[in-house]
């Protein structure tokens, strides 16, 4: 995976929501993933399948991050820092939108 800067694409004042074009099967407490527009396979394990779900409607990272917090074991900064991270990575393959973009 690429690294890139995400403190520069994710604040904490936009909420995302998926892109309607990737195609998502689950997989036990996992999700698979196709993008079409890609031509790519994408496999989430249990904690960004997690975050794919709550993005089904528009959310804040702060608001993925509270929900997170409540169903796994992770501390808030190490939450912080994967959330935003992910969404990064998602937002750049184009798999999440800014809400307002939609």
């Amino acid at each position: 995976m690429n690294t890139i800067n995400t403190m520069k694409t994710i604040d904490d004042t936009t909420a995302y929501v998926r892109s309607p074009e990737p195609i998502a099967a689950g997989l036990e407490a996992e999700l698979v993933m196709f993008s079409v527009d890609h031509g790519k396979y994408y496999h989430l394990n249990e904690v960004a399948a997690a975050i794919w779900g709550l993005l089904e409607s528009p959310q804040t990272p702060v608001r993925i991050e509270e929900q997170l917090q409540r169903s796994f074991n992770v501390t808030p900064e190490e939450c912080r820092a994967e959330v935003r991270r992910f969404l990064g990575v998602l937002v750049e393959k184009g798999l999440v939108l800014a809400a307002d973009k939609v």
